[in-house]
């Protein structure tokens, strides 16, 4: 997928247009409204169409900042008062056929309040990045986890530095 170049004003006025359309006074007739109606929801598909552009800009800049981090080995970068930093990301899963096996896991490791219906996702997760990966047991968890990982830049407000 090609990603045009659009700057950052024509990003603003293109919002600005669609938002003015939205903003026109309502009638009373059935046929008018209609027509706000249709005119408002392609408004939203123009704003959805400047946003997915947008978002696909900010993943490919993304993708680009952390070849370029990797490539020269630096671990933080500081621009306009935030720091950028590469995160790694943990999405333990585990498949519907295990999901029992997980239940006895839980149950071992005194985890049992964890399980509810189902162990949210959010719960596991937590769970496996502090008390197993960051403790370096990651290697003691069971065959039927299967723990993705998606690494991504975390840009944070920087810390005043005192003078």
């Amino acid at each position: 997928m090609e990603v045009k170049e659009v700057t950052k004003t024509e990003h603003q006025e293109a919002l600005r247009n669609v938002l003015d359309e939205f903003r026109k006074p309502d009638s009373d007739t059935i046929g008018i409204l209609a027509r706000q109606l249709l005119t408002k929801r392609r408004g939203l598909e123009k704003i959805e169409s400047i946003l997915k552009e947008a978002r696909a800009e900010c993943a490919l800049t993304e993708k680009n900042m952390m070849e370029q981090l990797l490539e020269k080995n630096v671990e933080m970068v500081r621009a306009e008062g935030h720091n950028f930093t590469i995160q790694e990301q943990l999405h333990p899963r585990v498949n519907k056929p295990d999901q029992e096996k997980l239940h006895e896991w839980l149950r071992e490791q005194g985890l049992e309040s964890l399980i509810k219906e189902s162990v949210h996702p959010g719960t596991l997760k937590a769970e496996i990045r502090e008390n197993w990966i960051k403790a370096g047991r990651g290697d003691d968890l069971p065959e039927f986890f299967k723990i993705g990982r998606v690494k991504s830049i975390a840009i944070r407000k920087a810390k005043a530095v005192e003078k």
